[in-house]
């Protein structure tokens, strides 16, 4: 589990991937994480554990991220999955709109719900 601490002085914790997602997806500019309770371990896509023991590890494990093992990170990686379809043209709700045109794209009935039409 890691804990982040708001601004307002409120925690979470989460334990997995989608809570992390979700969490950063509920930023905002009057609600955001103020820090971060070290150490937490992250286990890794071979199945080991990682000690994120400060600002910097937590930089690097983000930054080292490579889902699809091709050798270049996610962040300069324009196909994350390794699938052949660009990150552009993904479908993430199999609506048949590439998410960064699809106006609703996990298809949850609110619209694009963080406003970006990238998929989330």
């Amino acid at each position: 589990p890691v804990t982040f601490t708001y601004n307002n002085g409120s925690s979470a914790t989460i334990t997995n991937n989608e809570q992390f997602f979700n969490l950063i997806q509920s930023l905002t500019d009057s609600s955001y994480i103020d820090g971060v309770d070290f150490p937490f371990d992250v286990e890794t896509d071979n199945d080991s554990n990682l000690n994120v023991g400060n600002e910097f590890d937590f930089s690097d494990v983000i930054n080292s991220a490579d889902d699809d093992g091709d050798g270049n990170p996610n962040y300069s990686d324009n196909d994350d999955d390794g699938d052949g379809i660009s990150d552009d043209n993904e479908d993430g709700d199999d609506d048949g709109i590439p998410d960064d045109s699809d106006n609703d794209d996990d298809n949850g009935g609110n619209g694009d719900d963080d406003g970006n039409g990238d998929g989330d």
